[in-house]
C-alpha cells in the first residue's frame, strides 16, 4: 500500500508540474497577442508637465449651456497623471470582460483598503494573461498597495486596493469617460485633415439647471455646428436612461446625437432602450466602431461610406 501511495503522489506531482509547464507555455504564446499592453513603467515616467497653452475654447460650451439656461459650475482640471490614467482606462475599455472581476473586487474592498484573493481555477489562459498584466501594471505604478500572482497549481491573484482618492475614483468608473474620450480623439486624429473641421471635447461637465439642481454631463462633443452628448454607465442601468431622455427633451438636446454607452448591457436591453427612449444606446465593445462611423459623417459629409 505504501508503495502504491508513493507512486500516486509522484504521479500527482508530475501531473501538477506538467500542468504548470503547459500553463506557462500558453501564457508565453498568449503574451504575443497583447502587444498593445504597455511596458511596465515606473510612476515617474508617467508624470507630465502641464501645458498651460493647451486651453480649451470654453466659450462654445458656455454659449451652448446659456441657450438652455444652464450654468457651468466646474470643469475638471488637468492632472499630471493624465497619461497614466488614460493608459489604464484604455486597458479597461479594450479588455473589460477580462478585468471586470478585478474591478468589481477592488470596488468592494477599496474603502477599507482590504486585501482580497481571486481564484483563477477554470479561467481561460487568455483571461489570466490579461488580468495578471493589468494588475501588475497597476501595482508597478503605485495604483495597488499589494499584488501577488501565484501560478498553478494554486492559481490565485491577491490584491490590496489603493486608498488614494483619485485612483479609487478612476477604477470605480471614471475610466469609462476617459476611454470614450480616447476613442473620440482617435477618430479626430485619423481625419485631422478634413476640410473646415473643428471640434472640442469636454468631459465631466458640472452644470446647474434652471431649477437649481446640479448635474454632471459625462461628455459633450462639438463638431462644427453639431453637438453630441454622451453618457457612460459601467454599472447597473437603473432609471438613469429615463433621466437622460428627460434632460435631452427638456433642454433641447438633439436626441439623435444623444448616446449612452453601457458596459454591461445585453443586445436585448440596448434594443429596448433605443425603442423606448429614442436614445442611441451602444455596448462598450461596439462604441469605437460606432462613434467612428457617426463622426466620419460629420467630418466628411460628402464621403460615401
Amino acid at each position: 500500500m505504501e508503495k502504491e501511495s508513493g507512486i500516486t503522489q509522484s504521479l500527482e506531482r508530475i501531473a501538477a508540474a506538467l500542468e504548470e509547464l503547459n500553463d506557462r507555455l500558453e501564457e508565453l504564446h498568449e503574451e504575443e497577442e497583447f502587444d498593445d499592453f504597455p511596458e511596465l513603467l515606473a510612476a515617474n515616467d508617467w508624470l507630465q508637465e502641464l501645458d498651460e497653452h493647451s486651453v480649451q475654447d470654453v466659450e462654445v460650451l458656455d454659449s451652448f449651456l446659456a441657450e438652455r439656461q444652464m450654468i457651468l459650475t466646474k470643469l475638471p482640471e488637468k492632472n499630471r497623471y493624465d497619461l497614466l490614467f488614460d493608459r489604464v482606462s484604455e486597458m479597461i475599455g479594450k479588455y473589460y470582460d477580462a478585468v471586470r472581476p478585478i474591478l468589481d473586487a477592488i470596488k468592494a474592498n477599496q474603502s477599507r483598503g482590504k486585501a482580497f484573493t481571486i481564484s483563477l481555477k477554470g479561467v481561460r489562459q487568455r483571461t489570466i494573461t490579461v488580468q495578471t498584466k493589468f494588475c501588475n501594471f497597476l501595482y508597478e505604478n503605485s495604483m495597488l498597495q499589494e499584488y501577488v500572482y501565484r501560478r498553478s497549481p494554486i492559481n490565485t491573484i491577491k490584491v490590496r486596493p489603493s486608498t488614494i482618492g483619485i485612483v479609487q475614483s478612476l477604477l470605480s468608473g471614471h475610466w469609462m469617460e476617459r476611454y470614450v474620450k480616447l476613442c473620440i480623439e482617435r477618430v479626430f486624429r485619423e481625419f485631422s485633415n478634413a476640410d473646415k473641421a473643428s471640434y472640442e471635447i469636454f468631459t465631466n461637465v458640472a452644470v446647474r439647471f434652471p431649477d437649481g439642481a446640479n448635474f454632471e454631463l459625462d461628455t459633450l462633443v462639438f463638431i462644427n455646428e453639431a453637438v453630441y452628448w454622451i453618457e457612460c454607465k459601467s454599472g447597473e442601468i437603473g432609471s438613469y436612461v429615463r433621466k437622460y431622455a428627460t434632460i435631452s427633451q427638456d433642454y433641447k438636446f438633439d436626441l439623435s446625437r444623444t448616446f449612452v454607452v453601457l458596459a454591461e448591457a445585453s443586445a436585448k436591453q440596448i434594443h429596448s432602450i433605443q425603442k423606448e427612449y429614442g436614445i442611441n444606446a451602444v455596448n462598450l465593445k461596439d462604441f469605437p466602431s460606432t462613434i467612428r462611423s457617426v463622426f466620419v459623417k460629420e467630418l466628411l459629409p460628402n464621403l460615401t461610406m
